[in-house]
């Protein structure tokens, strides 16, 4: 499964960035994001400030499950 970074917005500034599923507008940790929200490519994440704790988080876990082959939903 591709991420990609999609900021979450708080007056017109970017306040947070989340990781989502490529194309989705609900992070990892659960929040629902504007599907125009500005996103950014998922190579970024270590270049950008401001990220989503939990979301990092999940990714990892997610990442972890892919390279060991582990199968099932991680967020079940």
């Amino acid at each position: 499964m591709t991420h990609e970074l999609k900021a979450e917005y708080e007056f017109r500034a970017v306040r947070t960035w989340h990781i989502v599923p490529e194309g989705d507008s609900w992070s990892l940790c659960g929040s629902p994001l504007a599907p125009a929200a500005r996103t950014r490519p998922i190579d970024e994440m270590p270049h950008t400030g401001g990220l989503c704790r939990r979301c990092q988080m999940l990714h990892r876990g997610v990442r972890r499950r892919e390279k060991y082959g582990l199968g099932g939903d991680p967020l079940v």
